[in-house]
This record gives C-alpha cells, structure tokens and sequence, in this order.
C-alpha cells in the first residue's frame, strides 16, 4: 500500500478560492455575453448609423452629380430620397429612424440636398432597442456626421 503525505493530499483537488474564482469568471463571462445578445446593443445603433450617413453622404453627391434636387423623408422605419429621376431608399434592420430638426420652413419632417449639395439640415434619429444615435446633416454645408 502507498505511503501519503499531506502534500499529496492537497494537490489532489482545488481550494476554495480556485473555485469561487471560477464562478466569479463564469458570472463576468455571463454577464458580458447577455449583454451583447441583447437587443439594441450599441454595435447595432452604430452599425445603423453608418448605414444612414452612408446613405445620405451618397444622396448629396447624386444631387451634385445630377444637378437636381433630392428630398428625403423617414416612412415606415427607412429613409426615403427622391428626386425627378427615382427614388431611392435605406432601411437599416431592427432600427427606427425618425427626422427631427429641419431648418427650413416647408420643409418639416424632410431633409433636401439641392443642386448645388446645400441642405436644409436636419438630424435623422435611429433607435436600436434602448440605444440611439444621431446623424446629423449640416444646414447650409450639407455635411453629414454622427454624433454620439
């Protein structure tokens, strides 16, 4: 029959503390994937977001390009844009999108880019479950930016 130590005996299995610190990780790990799982996680919004200002940035230089002008308005969770040759839209999945702040009278709920890429301005808001972002077209400029 083998002869044991005491040092053999405790190498055998874990402490106490190994274990909490386990379960403390485990919880932590948990946590933090819960929370990305979730809807109306920040990379979404921000996602959402690009997609929008990408969206306008490309309406702007159409106008340029087409010398003629383009409204776009928020319809049914996407933007719309038109103009006297088509229409054209972006819908960004599991997000709301509103237009707020246009600065122009007339020109409520619609943000315009006109021939020469100048804009009315205005902020398209989009939602992602609790998150939101603002994209923001400049008055006059027609500079397109997100804010945070």
């Amino acid at each position: 029959m083998p002869i044991s130590n005491a040092a053999d005996a405790r190498d055998s299995g874990y402490t106490l503390a190994e274990l909490l610190i386990v379960l403390a990780l485990a919880a932590a790990v948990s946590t933090i994937f819960t929370g990305l799982v979730s809807s109306g996680r920040p990379g979404e919004a921000r996602g959402a977001a690009l997609a929008v200002a990408g969206a306008l940035k490309t309406w702007r230089t159409q106008a340029l390009a087409d010398a003629e002008r383009i409204e776009i308005r928020a319809e049914d969770g996407r933007l719309v844009a038109s103009s006297t040759s088509g229409a054209w839209e972006v819908a960004p999945a599991r997000a709301t999108l509103r237009i707020e702040g246009t600065h122009l009278q007339g020109e409520d709920g619609r943000i315009a880019f006109s021939d020469e890429g100048l804009s009315n301005g205005g902020t398209v808001i989009v939602s992602t479950g609790t998150t939101s972002l603002r994209v923001v077209v400049h008055a006059v400029t027609g500079r397109v930016d997100i804010d945070e």
